[in-house]
């Protein structure tokens, strides 16, 4: 529940994961041309923002939002039992007009329809790794263990790697970290980032099986947990596969939207989250969690559904907090923060990231900062 505010550190330490997880990012690195891509990034984009420097807020302005955010959090959470049915319903409507369908066109949208529903899973895992699903701590985990499977996910694995990405957001140890993109023909790649994420998730996860911990694995009770959901996860991905050999519904039911999730939902949606987030581009002072942090305005029951993840500030302000609260907490930010750190829409970020680029990358450019 409290603010997460600190500066970067001065001797920072770059972790890899092991094995296939570190090729994989490899080579985006090799695709990219990106020095620092070989290292273990995550999905964020290079910074390419135009942003008043003296407009960004300071550690101790956000801070001022703590009295708010106490009070928020001083209130019960509450299960969001309708958000749960909603992404059901969205998964068996989805179902049956594919089962029922008369063309591949039809199923491609029926497609779309489920693979909202298994996004919608995927934020409230993440609502319940940071113990906003429920005030039961046991509860939490089985939720986030349920809602993980649709996209193959192992929770517990998950859990302890993205609680780190809050510990060091942004910064070159970060877990999860940026990519960079130089030039707009490599937006044809961009899918490549989903899928590459969602393998070095899996590969990292049963890593742990082998004794291959990553840095942020460091109890044996996180080991044991995700030696477990590793093994229900496996049997997930065991059904799946045998299921898409032997029925055509099983590939358009399952398989297409999970595939669908990695190439369209991560790359063009969690990779705008630190959008230009380098701390070499923001001065100490004004490097806080809500100016590394970008939110994206979508449509009210678009984001409902989302569990308001894209109001992506408020968020690492106060990570505890949530998601049905994130909007109050988003309207006193929107006061502070310059209105470019912001955009209505994935897909008109990733317009303006596009236009942002060169046709062809200047291979003799220094990274850019903040300021463009």
């Amino acid at each position: 529940s409290s603010c997460s505010l600190s500066a970067a550190p001065k001797r920072p330490v770059t972790t890899r994961p092991a094995g296939l997880a570190s090729n994989l990012h490899g080579l985006c690195g090799a695709v990219f041309g990106n020095p620092v891509a070989s290292v273990w990034k995550g999905c964020d984009l290079h910074n390419m923002l135009k942003v008043d420097i003296d407009a960004l807020p300071t550690s101790k302005e956000i801070a001022e939002l703590r009295p708010l955010a106490n009070e928020l959090l001083a209130e019960p959470v509450r299960f969001p039992a309708w958000r749960v049915v909603a992404a059901c319903s969205l998964i068996a409507v989805g179902c049956v007009v594919s089962a029922y369908a008369p063309g591949w066109p039809v199923r491609l949208v029926a497609t779309f329809i489920i693979s909202l529903g298994f996004y919608s899973f995927d934020t409230m895992q993440h609502e319940a790794l940071h113990g906003s699903m429920s005030a039961n701590k046991s509860f939490n985990r089985v939720l986030g263990s349920i809602a993980s499977f649709p996209i193959l996910s192992c929770y517990s694995y998950y859990r302890v790697y993205h609680l780190e990405h809050h510990v060091r957001t942004a910064k070159p140890d970060d877990p999860e970290g940026w990519h960079s993109l130089t030039a707009k023909w490599q937006f044809v790649f961009v899918p490549v980032f989903g899928v590459v994420f969602g393998l070095s998730q899996l590969f990292a996860a049963f890593g742990v099986l082998f004794g291959r911990d990553p840095s942020f694995v460091r109890t044996d009770a996180q080991r044991k947990a995700i030696k477990i959901d590793c093994i229900f996860t496996l049997a997930v991905i065991v059904a799946i596969a045998y299921g898409s050999f032997v029925s055509a519904d099983v590939r358009w039911m399952v398989l297409a939207p999970i595939g669908m999730y990695f190439l369209i939902y991560v790359p063009f949606g969690s990779a705008y989250e630190h959008y230009g987030a380098e701390e070499s581009g923001i001065p100490e002072g004004k490097w806080n969690q809500a100016t590394i942090s970008r939110s994206i305005d979508l449509w009210k029951p678009q984001a409902w559904l989302f569990s308001y993840t894209s109001y992506h500030a408020a968020h690492h302000v106060f990570p505890s907090m949530p998601g049905d609260r994130l909007p109050i907490v988003d309207r006193e930010l929107r006061k502070m923060l310059p209105p470019d750190l912001r955009c209505r829409g994935y897909a008109r970020f990733s317009i303006r990231v596009f236009r942002s680029l060169p046709w062809r990358a200047d291979k003799t450019a220094k990274s850019r900062s903040l300021t463009g």
